[in-house]
């Protein structure tokens, strides 16, 4: 198996992700809203736009068994009074890079700094790379291994489901596509609402196109989940990485392919918008998302987010006037 290639690999890599951890910053807004934003290892601190007054750091998360090279808060999910982190390149047991995530609480307006669990997977190898990308939404937290092999093909990737009972975790499911291939990395993005997950695969082949990529759906009826649907770009095409990056809400679902190419502009990027009726995912796009300034390789749609009827989609090398990549 090989480590699963990550966003940062594929652009670069600022962090350099080693043994880290994750601070919380609480802003305290007008009418009394509080805002929590996690900031990778304290390299950035909020800005004042998006801080109406005061900025106070809340904690530092960090594990309790951590080591060198864990990359701790490679991923972060947030939910109400709970955090899940991923440690993809801790050691478990024997195996190296099997990887990790950790739930963190908080209780009374303080959070502790011990995890309240250490999450990995019931079946994990090494170099699966587990905790890739974390999802969580109240007592379910969805976690990846994109590089974990499955039925005798590298690195296609699987997703695990955990649930919360009283305070204890237990694996629930792991989720796979039910078509997968070697080297589809299944589990490079993620995200969960509700009783309904999607995962990612970036790398698969669709057709004959190579590494187009596709994003799974999978619905939870009581403790049993299964794959309802498959989402493409209906204009997709060979290494767009449909995938990159997904959100869903409700019954719509945001997909990011950075490396689209949009009007002959090459990797100007697009997202694309899914709807679901009843427990049936329409496979032609609501919506194709594109930057009405977009430029060559500005990769919109690296990074997705979505609450209600409103969508969130990234540039992250977009030029804003002489700040190239800004």
């Amino acid at each position: 198996m090989a480590a699963p290639p990550t966003r940062g690999s594929m652009l670069r890599d600022r962090t350099g992700f080693q043994s880290g951890s994750r601070r919380l910053w609480r802003f305290l807004l007008p009418a009394s809203l509080a805002l929590l934003l996690a900031s990778p290892m304290g390299l950035s601190t909020p800005s004042a736009a998006q801080t109406p007054s005061l900025t106070t750091e809340e904690a530092k998360l960090t594990a309790d068994d951590g080591v060198a090279s864990d990359s701790l808060g490679q991923s972060l999910a947030l939910s109400g009074d709970s955090a899940v982190a991923g440690a993809s390149g801790a050691d478990v047991g024997g195996n190296s890079n099997q990887g990790a995530a950790y739930v963190f609480v908080r209780d009374g307006g303080s959070w502790t700094p011990q995890p309240q669990t250490k999450l990995t997977a019931g079946d994990g190898a090494a170099h699966d790379g587990f905790g890739g990308s974390v999802a969580i939404d109240g007592d379910t937290a969805l976690v990846t291994s994109a590089g974990a092999d499955v039925d005798g093909n590298n690195d296609q990737g699987a997703a695990y489901v955990f649930v919360r009972s009283a305070g204890t975790w237990t694996q629930q499911a792991k989720l796979t596509a039910d078509d997968g291939a070697s080297s589809d990395f299944f589990g490079q993005s993620v995200s969960l609402s509700g009783d309904t997950a999607v995962v990612a695969a970036q790398w698969d082949d669709v057709g004959a196109n190579s590494n187009q990529g596709s994003a799974y759906v999978f619905a939870r009826s009581g403790t049993s989940w299964s794959q309802q649907a498959k989402l493409t770009a209906d204009d997709g095409a060979a290494g767009d990485f449909f995938g990159a990056s997904v959100a869903i809400d409700g019954d719509t679902a945001v997909v990011g392919a950075y490396q689209a190419t949009v009007g002959g502009i090459l990797a100007k990027g697009a997202a694309y918008v899914f709807v679901r009726s009843g427990d049936v995912w329409n496979p032609q796009p609501q919506a194709k998302l594109t930057a009405s300034d977009g430029a060559l390789g500005d990769h919109l749609g690296i990074s997705v987010t979505i609450s209600g009827d409103t969508a969130l989609v990234g540039a992250l090398q977009d030029d804003v006037g002489a700040n190239t990549d800004q």
